[in-house]
């Protein structure tokens, strides 16, 4: 008597279940659209961020988990960086004058796979110099039993030891450097500024020159960790009493 009931004219009820499903229609791909984008540092050791919010795909994201893989491009070739595979990326000396892109893939809600690059970001040349703070060098000094202090700042930072400081790194005229200290220890780059206190052997001027770094083992040396050399020369005059 049940209306769904269906049964033989003897009574004989149906004993089984037999369903079946009808698929939807197949999904078809539409390409990803949008590019990755890169924030971030552009320096030595700079710390560089992709994003991911200006990509948008029809089949759906919701859902997508994204892998990434950093590239160094030299305008005629992009090669793969050797595990950068996180979401961001450490700078290195060697990205210098090449640009940077991220590939980023992932799985579309629909199951298809899809591969994005974003625009290159280039990474300036930055070359080591060294230059005498004009704002920290008295005009004159007083005398033999005098000292007197400026400071010696850096473009980029470079490896550098306080006996080195004082000992080899400048060439001095009439005087020797008595005493070295970082102005900002505690700093990122602590290395990139120096006082350096300087005592006249005489009454005469004194000259402080500073010269270009040709080789990195020379106890005069001044380089980066990554072994960029300093590429200028500087110099002050002290006048004397």
């Amino acid at each position: 008597s049940v209306d769904s009931a269906v049964c033989t004219s003897g009574g004989t009820m149906l004993s089984n279940r037999s369903p079946i499903t009808v698929p939807g229609p197949t999904p078809t791909n539409t390409a990803a659209t949008g590019q990755p984008t890169i924030t971030g540092s552009t320096a030595v050791r700079g710390t560089l961020t992709a994003g991911t919010s200006a990509i948008s795909d029809t089949n759906g994201i919701e859902n997508a988990t994204f892998a990434y893989q950093w590239i160094t491009s030299d305008g005629d070739m992009d090669t793969p960086i050797s595990s950068a595979t996180g979401s961001t990326y450490t700078v290195a000396s060697a990205d210098e004058g090449n640009a940077i892109k991220v590939r980023v893939t992932f799985t579309d809600d629909d199951g298809f796979s899809e591969s994005l690059t974003s625009a290159g970001l280039d990474i300036p040349v930055v070359p080591l110099e060294g230059f005498f703070d004009a704002s920290t060098v008295p005009a004159s000094h007083e005398g033999v039993n005098s000292t007197f202090t400026f400071e010696l700042y850096f473009s980029v930072e470079p490896k550098l030891e306080f006996k080195k400081v004082r000992d080899n790194v400048l060439t001095i005229t009439n005087g020797e450097v008595t005493a070295v200290r970082r102005t900002h220890p505690q700093s990122s780059t602590p290395n990139s500024r120096w006082e350096i206190t300087v005592q006249p052997s005489g009454n005469g001027a004194v000259t402080i020159a500073l010269s270009p770094t040709t080789d990195c083992t020379a106890d005069s040396a001044v380089c980066t960790r990554y072994g960029k050399k300093l590429s200028n020369s500087a110099s002050i005059t002290v006048a004397g009493p």
